[in-house]
């Protein structure tokens, strides 16, 4: 729904949240207790974004950030303190704008390594830094991804190393995700496998080997040993806006959330390497054509042994062609008929 952004450093007894129009609290989330809900006006300030991100104060469940605005000009936070049944905020001075009216903060983070170290990433891709809890800030060298125009996007310190911080967004002028190695000072870009795209939300999972991106074209995950992405969609996952993702260590689960078709999980069980993968299949060749077709389409491969299948699939793992071949190397199906759109090849032979 609109609320768009739900923060808590209280383990989920109490959270923050913003609606467009103003920010909440729920002391007793954990007990479902709406009537307990405090509100407060955000019309306070100006020159946010629809839906401003949030932080939560590491050290104080009851305290959130707000990625304003300001009451006059520029782009500064916001600090909302609950307390005895109210909320109160102060603006806090260091201006994230650049001199630029249209420029907006877009996202927030600290790191779980040293709490102290505070991040902030402005809606033109400028990144900023602290040592001090956010007392003063230093301007990156380099700068990030630009932002979705009224959500922000996303900053994601490393759970094991102070000096890695990754940035994503708008892909679509130069990479989605950006990295650092030195504390936030200098960045390059990291989009090796990944599609030009705009992400949304990004996480990592509890020691940062793998990262997973919610982007307008699905879910991906960044497998730090091999320094690639991969799209996690397969065949069961629907093919459409992925809006957030959180990692669960318990569950060693990436959860999803997409734009109208619910929660989506990718659950671990294990993992191995991309080598692996390969070798399994060594010398193994497909070959599909034409590419796009929308009649006849030749199916080839070197099996030269085993009872062959191809199956012809949607997206969503429907089969709407399927035949078994008498010459296990080459197939002819006709397709004329099905709906334009992007399909599956799936070849079995024996095992």
């Amino acid at each position: 729904g609109d609320y768009g952004h739900i923060v808590s450093s209280g383990g989920g007894a109490s959270m923050w949240t913003v609606y467009p129009g103003f920010a909440m609290y729920y002391p007793t989330a954990a007990l479902n207790n709406s009537a307990a809900t405090i509100g407060w006006d955000q019309m306070k300030m100006s020159n946010q974004f629809w839906m401003p991100p949030l932080m939560a104060d590491p050290y104080y469940p009851e305290r959130v950030y707000v990625a304003g605005g300001s009451s006059t000009t520029g782009a500064h936070l916001f600090y909302l303190t609950f307390k005895s049944n109210s909320i109160t905020s102060s603006e806090l001075p260091t201006d994230f704008s650049n001199g630029d009216s249209y420029t907006k903060i877009a996202s927030m983070a600290y790191s779980p390594v040293n709490k102290d170290y505070r991040y902030v990433l402005n809606s033109a891709g400028k990144f900023f830094y602290s040592t001090d809890r956010g007392e003063t800030f230093t301007q990156s060298a380099d700068r990030g991804p630009g932002s979705h125009y009224f959500y922000g996007n996303s900053i994601v310190p490393s759970p094991k190393d102070i000096n890695t911080i990754w940035l994503a967004g708008s892909g679509y002028s130069g990479s989605p995700v950006w990295v650092s190695h030195d504390g936030g000072e200098n960045f390059e870009a990291m989009s090796n496998g990944m599609k030009n795209s705009l992400i949304f939300e990004m996480t990592s999972n509890d020691d940062g080997s793998l990262l997973f991106a919610a982007s307008e074209v699905g879910p991906w995950v960044y497998v730090a040993s091999q320094n690639k992405w991969f799209d996690l969609s397969g065949v069961g996952a629907p093919q459409q806006t992925y809006w957030s993702v959180d990692y669960i260590p318990a569950l060693r689960t990436a959860r999803f959330g997409t734009y109208g078709r619910g929660i989506w999980d990718f659950k671990i069980e294990s993992f191995s390497g991309i080598e692996d993968i390969i070798s399994g299949n060594a010398g193994f060749q497909l070959s599909v054509y034409p590419n796009p077709c929308q009649d006849l389409l030749t199916v080839k491969t070197n099996l030269t042994a085993g009872k062959t299948s191809i199956t012809i699939m949607t997206i969503d793992g429907r089969t709407v062609r399927s035949v078994k071949p008498a010459d296990s190397q080459s197939a002819q199906i006709d397709i004329s008929g099905l709906p334009s759109g992007t399909y599956l090849v799936n070849v079995v032979n024996g095992s």
